[in-house]
């Protein structure tokens, strides 16, 4: 029975775990601006997309594909990270986030996409650069291990 290219799973598990630390970061960064925001979308009409509306949305849909990356479902995160990413296009790490859900659901070249952009939007953002480079090292061995279909 023939079998597809070997996912990268332990390349994964190290990206998500020196990631953690990011997400710690920011998570902090988002629980100390919660009251405020929270107050501040309370007085807003509903439906409105305030910057700090759309802020605070970011910030719930961040959390929810994080948690759902943990919890191993990858489709659940992709749509999550994508809606915070489209609320929040600048977030270095929601970017760095939606790659890493990306590669579990199969797409590494969506996850480079998003890696490279997370390091366009921060370049200083370490856990999008290693990412990047476990996937560009996953990549490159998956290639080497499958070939070419045409035998070169």
């Amino acid at each position: 029975m023939a079998q597809g290219p070997a996912r990268p799973r332990s390349a994964i598990v190290r990206a998500r775990r020196a990631d953690a630390r990011g997400a710690q970061r920011f998570g902090r960064m988002l629980a100390g601006a919660s009251l405020v925001l929270l107050v501040a979308t309370s007085l807003v009409a509903e439906g409105c997309e305030s910057p700090p509306a759309r802020a605070w949305q970011a910030a719930r849909e961040y959390g929810a594909g994080t948690r759902a990356l943990d919890a191993g479902d990858a489709a659940e995160a992709v749509a999550r990270l994508e809606r915070a990413a489209s609320l929040s296009p600048r977030a270095s790490e929601i970017r760095n986030h939606l790659g890493i859900a990306y590669w579990q659901t199969g797409r590494p070249d969506r996850a480079r996409a998003e890696f490279e952009r997370a390091l366009a939007l921060d370049c200083e953002n370490e856990a999008a650069r290693r990412n990047l480079d476990s996937l560009d090292a996953a990549t490159q061995t998956v290639g080497e291990v499958g070939g070419t279909e045409d035998g070169g």
